[in-house]
C-alpha cells in the first residue's frame, strides 16, 4: 500500500540561486586565490535543531570537488572551542584573521541556513531548504565570493488513496533534507572558481581574469570619455 501511495506522486526538484555574479571582482579573487578554506558551524534561522548538523554533513565534498582543502570538522571545532569560539554570535564576532592565526585558513566559509522546512496543503506537500554562502579572506577581512541556493521538492495527491498518500509523502518527505541541502551545496559552488587542485583551475582562472580586464577596460573608458557611454 505505502509503494502504491507513493505511486501517485509526481516529485518536482527545483533550483533558485543568485542572478548577480557570484563574484564581484575576479582579479581581487585571484590576487587572494586561497587554497584552505575552513567551513564555519551554520547559522541556523530556522527552527529544526537538526538542520545544522545535518547540513553540515553535505558541504565538504562539493567544495573538495571545486578543488579546495577543507579543514576537518571535528578536529577544528575542538580547536574553536578550546578558544571559546563557539556558534552563533561568537563566530560572526570572531574577526576572520582569527581563523588565520588558530589553523592557518586561507578563507572562512559562513553559511546561514535560512529555510528547513515541510509545507502541506490538502493536494501538495512540500520540503524546501534554503541557504546563503560567504566566502571570505582570513588575511583581508574581504569577500571573495557570496551566493545563495534553493531546492524544494514538491508531491502532489489525487483519488481515493489521498489520505494514505499524504502520510507516505510526509514520512518519505522528512528523509529528503540532506539530499536536498547536498544538491543545494552543488547548484551554488559551481559558481566558485575552480581551487588550484582542480584541473580547470588554469582554463576557469583565464577565463575570469579575462572577463575582468575588459571589465576594467571598459570602466576605465567611460570614466576618461562620460559622453561615450
Amino acid at each position: 500500500m505505502r509503494q502504491l501511495a507513493l505511486a501517485l506522486f509526481v516529485v518536482i526538484l527545483a533550483c533558485a540561486c543568485t542572478a548577480t555574479p557570484a563574484v564581484d571582482d575576479y582579479a581581487a579573487f585571484y590576487e587572494h586565490q586561497p587554497r584552505t578554506i575552513l567551513v564555519l558551524p551554520v547559522r541556523n534561522e530556522t527552527t529544526s535543531a537538526e538542520a545544522p548538523g545535518a547540513f553540515q554533513s553535505t558541504i565538504a565534498s562539493p567544495l573538495i570537488q571545486r578543488g579546495y582543502y577543507i579543514f576537518p570538522v571535528l578536529p577544528t571545532l575542538d580547536v574553536m572551542r578550546a578558544e571559546g569560539i563557539f556558534e552563533g554570535e561568537e563566530l560572526v564576532g570572531t574577526p576572520p584573521a582569527r581563523f588565520k592565526e588558530l589553523l592557518g585558513a586561507d578563507a572562512v566559509l559562513y553559511i546561514t541556513l535560512h529555510t528547513w522546512d515541510t509545507s502541506y496543503a490538502v493536494l501538495a506537500s512540500g520540503v524546501t531548504v534554503a541557504m546563503t554562502y560567504q566566502l571570505v579572506d582570513t588575511s583581508t577581512g574581504a569577500t571573495l565570493w557570496k551566493d545563495d541556493a534553493k531546492r524544494t521538492i514538491q508531491s502532489q495527491a489525487s483519488g481515493s488513496l489521498l489520505a494514505m498518500a499524504i502520510n507516505a509523502a510526509i514520512t518519505a518527505m522528512s528523509t529528503q533534507y540532506v539530499y536536498l541541502a547536498r544538491e543545494a551545496n552543488i547548484a551554488a559552488l559551481a559558481s566558485l572558481p575552480a581551487g588550484q587542485m582542480n584541473r580547470n583551475f588554469e582554463t576557469e582562472r583565464t577565463r575570469y581574469l579575462d572577463v575582468a580586464a575588459r571589465a576594467a577596460a571598459r570602466k576605465a573608458n567611460k570614466q576618461s570619455d562620460p559622453d561615450n557611454e
